[in-house]
């Protein structure tokens, strides 16, 4: 129980520390890691987007769990394809939703790009503090539920 509550806290502890940080001072100068991502040419930038995508195993789980679930419901074979065609569909909808409206939007895409990438750069310890916390408070909520349930 105390390899869950103990990590979880830490995380917890080191995300408070990072949200209460004073974002950066105004300017237009981009951390490294986004000048880096900035200054890649379209078809490089595709492949490592498709890389950080392939690799992760979160769309698998999403994927194996979405197979379970159909294979676990009462409906016919032909059903169970037809589900398992439109999850698939919802599945690549939310890798393509993003670059269709990138896309779409043209120029004012771009400046809201822009925008994002100053936003980012200049908070960038309150985001990373948010999503540590959200890893924190999981291990936490982890821990709690299993100590409670041994008790």
């Amino acid at each position: 129980v105390a390899w869950l509550i103990v990590p979880g806290l830490l995380l917890v502890g080191l995300s408070v520390y990072l949200f209460r940080r004073k974002p950066a001072e105004e300017t237009d100068e981009l951390p490294g890691w986004l000048r880096k991502f900035s200054s890649l040419n379209p078809w490089v930038a595709f492949l490592a987007g498709f890389i950080m995508v392939a690799l992760p195993g979160v769309q698998y789980v999403y994927f194996l769990g979405g197979v379970g679930v159909i294979a676990r419901s009462s409906v016919d074979a032909a059903m169970s394809f037809v589900l398992l065609l439109a999850f698939v569909f919802c599945l690549e909808l939310m890798l393509l939703a993003p670059i269709v409206v990138f896309a779409s939007t043209g120029k004012r895409g771009e400046e809201m790009m822009q925008k994002a990438k100053v936003w980012i750069g200049r908070h960038e310890s309150q985001v990373i503090g948010v999503v540590i916390f959200f890893f924190g408070g999981f291990l936490l909520f982890l821990g709690i539920q299993s100590y409670m349930a041994a008790s």
